[in-house]
């Protein structure tokens, strides 16, 4: 799976760490996600929700999309 990500450079240590923990995440799961099973898809779902919400708290927005190529 082909995953871009666009961003802006981090301004402290504090935030690179809090978007790349996001970013990695999702680079790892969109890789793996024809290999989960259902369950693995729950908790990655889960795990996602909880990385966007601390990067809302944190005051950032989060933006996704998908892509399907025929």
């Amino acid at each position: 799976m082909d995953s871009r990500f666009d961003h802006l450079e981090p301004n402290s240590p504090e935030e690179a760490q809090l978007r790349a923990g996001l970013l990695q995440e999702a680079q790892d799961w969109g890789d793996l996600l024809g290999d989960l099973e259902a369950g693995d898809r729950v908790q990655a779902a889960f795990r996602t929700r909880e990385l966007v919400a601390e990067l809302e708290k944190a005051g950032f927005w989060v933006f996704g999309g998908r892509r399907f190529v025929v």
